[in-house]
């Protein structure tokens, strides 16, 4: 079979499957019915069965480099779609019915604190704003039970997903992943040391402070900084301060200004947002994401929207996936009308996600005057740099532990997990916890060996900024310029998955990925 008939017979396959799946895992997010659970493990299944065929993987590893540009690029992707399914069927039928059963636990959880069942954002509230320790104390610990339900289910699915690898030549599943993302585990693991070493000073500098607030705050006798001081459940965002934005979107409409924003740099999303499902309800997943159903038109988000900040800062992130998605031109073929990477379409979503916590674009798209803002500017223009340092640092716990969770899942990873947060979190572990938290994070089941990809989307999203200012001579307000939307349209999202992340990033900026910019962002 020639490529162009291969490739017009798989895309043929795995289009409708993809969509059946894409269109299951909605439905499961957005009722919690069980329904489509089987729905979606059936897609799956199709799926992971059509990835399994060693003949045709075979036939791709003979014929890759032997097309033009776009068939070659469609054959190392689905490759990479290959190599992770290499098992038999039986063993990738078990993969599908764990995966779908862990995300619906994760989708159906609700933490109870004091007998009452709690949304992710009651949760959230607590730890944001109560002051009461014993009540801050028991919501942390509830937010992790979670953990005990899914993981030994999780482990059976390392074990597993192990067995895919070594199938595939590799040594891990932790390996493979990374290699099917074209990224170099070396170069990673370089990048997170650099990355410890620039911000060490500024990390002890805010971790001292953060601990004497703290100790002030709740009138502590020690100095421990055990998990429940700060305001979220992995310690991945900015702890609540006196500058907070919360009062700035307090009965603003989250929507309309994320709407109007978009359509003011040429980016409409009305389209997008009449097929989203974004405020909380009961058995609704409680996260939030961006699909592309047929990776055409009918693109959708998940929010639970609330009037804050961070809600604010989640619907401009989402979007940013979306109209990635949107923009993507639509004569490639199926296989590559999709970002060119995990990390390039969470640089998109990162770069709109920081204006929420941006005073200048609460000035003008949520219209605070400035006199409201002035007096606090200039604490609130800090608070990038301390959410960018802190969800550093919360990275290197993920990537960490990944990595060593794939290549000897036996060990002590209860252990692990808290060493891994006490060295780059400076957390307290709890007195005698011995529990796995570490399977309270949805990532590790069901978003494997992606958390790197959050690290280097934001090292672009500051590159990308950079180049985009440096071209149109843009200070501070570049966000506002209206020749942001189609700057990103040529430079970005057009040209879908033709081209390896890394060589779109040089065409896009001119320069290969740097640390530089981000490190000056974030200290």
């Amino acid at each position: 079979m020639n490529i162009p008939l291969f490739l017009e017979k798989q895309t043929k396959n795995i289009q409708e499957l993809e969509i059946k799946s894409r269109l299951a895992w909605w439905n499961l997010a957005v009722t919690g019915d069980k329904i489509y659970t089987s729905e979606l493990q059936d897609a799956e299944k199709a799926l992971k069965k059509l990835y399994s065929n060693p003949e045709d993987y075979k036939w791709l590893q003979d014929h890759l480099g032997k097309g033009d540009l776009l068939q070659n690029r469609q054959l190392q992707l689905l490759l990479y779609r290959y190599a992770e399914n290499l098992i038999e069927p039986d063993l990738l039928a078990k993969m599908v019915d764990l995966e779908t059963e862990i995300e619906t636990i994760y989708t159906n959880f609700r933490p109870s604190v004091k007998d009452k069942l709690l949304s992710n954002n009651e949760l959230k509230d607590i730890l944001l704003n109560s002051i009461n320790i014993k009540e801050r104390e028991e919501a942390w610990f509830a937010s992790k039970k979670i953990g005990e339900e899914v993981s030994q289910k999780i482990l059976e699915l390392v074990h597993l997903r192990n067995q895919t690898a070594k199938k595939a030549g590799f040594s891990n599943y932790y390996q493979m992943r990374l290699y099917n993302q074209e990224i170099e585990e070396k170069e990673l693991f370089d990048l997170l040391d650099e990355l410890e070493q620039t911000t060490k000073e500024r990390w002890d500098t805010f971790i001292e402070d953060f601990t004497v607030s703290i100790k002030d705050k709740y009138k502590l006798d020690s100095n421990d900084l055990y998990p429940w001081f700060v305001s979220d459940p992995f310690f991945q965002e900015a702890p609540k301060t006196n500058y907070s934005l919360d009062p700035f979107y307090k009965d603003k409409d989250i929507v309309d200004i994320s709407r109007n924003y978009y359509a003011f740099i040429n980016l409409p999303v009305d389209d997008i947002l009449h097929r989203s499902d974004l405020f909380e309800r009961k058995g609704k997943n409680q996260h939030a994401f961006c699909t592309s159903i047929d990776q055409e038109l009918d693109i959708r988000i998940l929010c639970n929207i609330r009037d804050n900040e961070y809600w604010m800062s989640t619907q401009l992130h989402e979007l940013g996936h979306a109209v990635y998605d949107k923009y993507i031109d639509p004569n490639l073929p199926y296989l590559l009308r999709i970002p060119a990477h995990i990390s390039v379409t969470e640089s998109i979503a990162m770069l709109f996600g920081r204006l929420g916590k941006n005073s200048d674009f609460i000035n003008a798209f949520a219209n605070v005057e400035s006199s409201d803002l002035q007096t606090i500017k200039s604490q609130i223009d800090k608070q990038l740099g301390i959410s960018l340092l802190i969800f550093t640092r919360w990275v290197m716990v993920m990537v960490h532990f990944e990595k060593a969770l794939y290549e000897n899942p036996h060990q002590d990873l209860n252990k692990l997990w808290w060493d891994l947060v006490e060295k780059f979190q400076s957390l307290k572990r709890p007195i005698h916890r011995n529990a796995p938290d570490w399977a309270s994070k949805l990532h590790i089941a069901c978003a494997p060996v992606y958390y790197q990809n959050y690290l280097l989307g934001e090292m672009m999203a500051s590159q990308l900024i950079h180049s985009f200012k440096e071209e149109k001579q843009e200070g501070k307000n570049w966000f506002s310029n209206k020749a942001l939307g189609e700057w990103l349209k040529a430079k970005v999202f057009k040209d879908g998955a033709k081209y390896p992340w890394q060589e779109l990033i040089k065409r896009a900026t001119n320069h290969k990925l740097s640390s530089n910019y981000f490190i000056k962002d974030l200290i």
